[in-house]
């Protein structure tokens, strides 16, 4: 897709940059349900009529460690969003390169992966990406994964991963 990179770290999750609104008709058009925007600036409302099934947004300041209030909310979010029929998730930052491969990356390990595996699912599908950005995690956000991962009854977890690794 020329006009909005879509990198694909799995079939049903992608990390780029920025949505404008000429790019919110190409993700629908690749097959986008629902969009996470963790940068620091809102959605156009041109994305948000665009018809997605959700278009949330949690601010997250870029080169920051992430709060652990934001973090539960990224993975409630995708949580959400994978339980619903048939997800195709985008989530993006500004520049795709360090919010949004991160947020996919903590996302990722609550999920049960392994931090350098999920780091090179990340950075293989997007080559400028930093999976696992260590200025935007810290104990505070490794924490948080653990206890959101053991928070989910196994059967959930196992769901999760099925439709977002397989």
């Amino acid at each position: 897709m020329a006009d909005t990179p879509v990198y694909w770290v799995t079939p049903r999750l992608g990390v780029g940059p920025f949505i404008s609104p000429a790019r919110a008709m190409a993700l629908k058009i690749a097959g986008v349900t629902d969009i996470l925007n963790v940068s620091d600036s809102r959605t156009f409302p041109e994305t948000l009529a665009a018809g997605f099934r959700s278009v949330i947004w949690v601010p997250i300041a870029d080169f920051v460690p992430i709060i652990e209030e934001d973090f539960i909310s990224i993975l409630t979010a995708l949580d959400t969003m994978f339980l619903a029929p048939s997800p195709v998730v985008f989530v993006h930052c500004l520049a795709g390169h360090n919010r949004s491969p991160t947020a996919i990356w903590l996302y990722l390990r609550s999920l049960g992966v392994n931090a350098e595996v999920a780091q090179q699912m990340i950075e293989q599908a997007s080559p400028k990406s930093v999976g696992g950005n260590p200025l935007l995690v810290s104990a505070e956000t490794t924490n948080a994964t653990i206890a959101h991962r053991l928070s989910r009854s196994s059967e959930t977890t196992e769901e999760l991963r099925r439709v977002v690794l397989d």
